[in-house]
C-alpha cells in the first residue's frame, strides 16, 4: 500500500510536470492596490533600473519578498521584476520558495513568475497538502492567466503524508 502511495504521488521527471489550478488560483489574483516596501532603494539612471534591497511586495493575500529586487518601471502597469535571494511568493495557502524569479505584472496584477534555484519548492495547502520540488536547478513557471504551474527539469511532487 505504502509503495503503491509514493508510486501514484511522487513523481521524478526529467522533462515537465503540470499542475492545474483545478478548483482556484495557484497565487490570488486581486484588485486591491500594490503596496512596496524595502529596506533601501537606488535609481540607476544610465542603465534605467530601480534597485530595492529586502523588498516586499503586497497585493491583497499576495506577498513577494526577497533580499533584493530589480526593476525595469515602478509603475505595475507593465513592469518586470528580477527578484534574488530568499524569494517568497506566498497567497492562499500556497508558496513558492527560490533563489530566484522573474515577476511579470500587467494591468496591476501579477500574469507570470518563472522561479528558480536548486531547492525551488511549491506547496499548496488544500484537502491534501500538495507538494512540489523542482531539484538541480530545475524551473517553477507559474502562468496566472491560465492559472498553471509548471515543474521543468528534475522535479519531484507529493501530498499527504509522503516524504521527499
Amino acid at each position: 500500500m505504502e509503495s503503491t502511495r509514493r508510486s501514484i504521488w511522487s513523481l521524478v521527471a526529467s522533462a515537465a510536470l503540470i499542475l492545474p489550478a483545478s478548483a482556484a488560483t495557484i497565487l490570488p489574483v486581486s484588485n486591491a492596490p500594490i503596496a512596496l516596501d524595502a529596506e533601501s532603494s537606488e535609481y540607476d539612471r544610465n542603465a534605467d533600473r530601480l534597485l530595492f534591497r529586502q523588498v516586499r511586495i503586497t497585493q491583497g493575500d499576495l506577498s513577494i519578498a526577497a533580499d533584493q529586487a530589480v526593476a525595469n518601471d515602478l509603475d505595475f502597469a507593465a513592469s518586470t521584476w528580477e527578484f534574488t535571494g530568499h524569494v517568497e511568493l506566498d497567497g492562499q495557502g500556497s508558496r513558492i520558495r527560490a533563489s530566484s524569479a522573474s515577476v511579470r505584472f500587467s494591468n496591476h496584477r501579477l500574469v507570470h513568475a518563472t522561479a528558480a534555484g536548486a531547492h525551488a519548492t511549491f506547496e499548496r495547502e488544500a484537502a491534501h497538502r500538495q507538494r512540489a520540488r523542482a531539484c538541480d536547478w530545475a524551473v517553477i513557471d507559474y502562468d496566472a492567466i491560465e492559472a498553471r504551474l509548471e515543474l521543468r527539469g528534475g522535479a519531484r511532487l507529493g501530498g499527504g503524508g509522503d516524504r521527499w
